[in-house]
């Protein structure tokens, strides 16, 4: 009995032991995450202290800037994790480390993601027989010093690597109702064209609380197009100012004047007022527009929503410019839930007005419940299959 008691006593020892020892080598990595990545922030010094200075420090140029400064000095770098508005710098590293985890081999890639703030979000990648591993560390500057705030690290689950996009979120145990955890990032860089009419134009409206891009539609037929939503989108890019019509938890409901409406639309549509006035809620005795902000529930988006992404743009002989786009749905790991055609108008002062929309329909394709919940069953009709309502058919579905 002694013999076994001393057994048993000699076997738990080395567990400890062994525990501890993994705990130490854990702590002297993070350890030495955090020295390194304090090192590079200061590669970008004096990139960070200008955009401060400048109050730019969330531009895209701001970005630009510190991805090219520390893709110099070899890394992966992207803008605001699962953004995907800038291309990865020196992609092909992290190409390599997917194909070995397609593989089953070992290996390691760190990428990092620039923050609005200037600071960085950096992602050590371990793969052990296919199976990774990350260390997620945040670094900020305070009081004009880099430093990691934040550190964890947590087994990759869902990883897929499809179209030259990468997803994989946080392991989570069962019944876990938390933050999701899921990072997107797009390897394969596309053409800056591209990207330009990204930023610029798709992300401006984006897939939540509106149909634009859900519906087929042209400047000829703006069909069931809800003119009411994007004036919410659209106000504070075309006025210069935030919108003044407070959403409200049930929603509420406003008088606006027909030229501070129409002025909004006609900035990003080649419509004329009659045209507009056409559909519900306007009121010719008093010259205006009834809107009705939706409410907390009536939204129409999560946070978890797919974003769209030009994948290829082509011009036409009349000067528009035509995108081929696919919707990236991150916390699904879909390089493309569906995919639709957006036309374009570049204008001579750099801005640009949409001219129609198609979808381009396949059997696989995914959309969020609230497309038909909140916007209606004819936001994903294809003009072909459905017969389109008519402009003045609803103000708000």
């Amino acid at each position: 009995m002694q013999w076994k008691y001393l057994c048993s006593l000699l076997f738990l020892l080395l567990l400890l032991t062994s525990g501890c020892g993994m705990e130490s080598k854990e702590e002297d990595l993070l350890g030495t995450i955090r020295t390194e990545t304090e090192e590079i922030a200061e590669l970008y010094r004096d990139i960070y202290e200008d955009a401060k200075t400048r109050n730019s420090l969330a531009d895209t140029e701001t970005a630009l800037a510190l991805a090219a400064r520390l893709g110099e000095s070899g890394f992966c770098v992207t803008d605001a994790e699962n953004q995907n508005l800038i291309n990865l710098t020196n992609h092909e590293t992290m190409e390599a480390f997917c194909s070995l985890v397609d593989e089953g081999r070992d290996g390691e890639a760190v990428f990092f993601c620039v923050m609005q703030t200037g600071g960085l979000l950096r992602f050590d990648l371990t793969s052990a027989g296919g199976e990774v591993s990350v260390v997620r560390t945040v670094l900020s500057w305070e009081e004009e010093k880099p430093s990691v705030t934040y550190q964890s690290s947590y087994a990759a689950d869902g990883w897929t690597y499809e179209d030259g996009c990468l997803f994989f979120e946080e392991a989570q145990p069962v019944a876990y109702d938390g933050a999701p955890g899921y990072t997107a990032l797009r390897i394969q860089p596309l053409d800056e064209a591209c990207l330009k009419w990204n930023r610029e134009c798709l992300r401006l409206v984006g897939y939540p609380s509106n149909n634009l891009f859900f519906l087929d539609w042209t400047e000829e037929d703006y069909g069931a197009l809800n003119f009411y939503d994007l004036f919410a989108i659209l106000y504070p890019v075309a006025r210069g100012t935030q919108i003044p019509y407070e959403q409200t938890i049930d929603g509420s409901e406003y008088q606006v004047p027909a030229e501070e409406f129409e002025s909004v639309i006609q900035t990003f549509f080649s419509i004329d007022a009659e045209t507009l006035q056409q559909i519900e809620g306007y009121q010719p005795d008093t010259d205006s527009y009834v809107y009705q902000t939706r409410s907390f529930t009536n939204k129409a988006g999560s946070p978890n929503s797919p974003y769209p992404e030009a994948v290829s743009c082509r011009e036409n002989t009349d000067g528009t410019l035509t995108l081929t786009v696919r919707a990236v749905w991150p916390s699904e790991h879909l390089p493309q839930a569906f995919s639709h055609e957006v036309t374009i108008r570049p204008l001579p002062d750099g801005g640009f007005q949409f001219v129609s929309n198609r979808m381009l329909p396949s059997a696989e394709d995914v959309f969020p419940s609230w497309v038909e919940e909140v916007l209606g069953e004819s936001s994903t009709a294809s003009s072909s299959a459905r017969t389109p309502k008519s402009i003045s058919s609803t103000m708000l579905k």
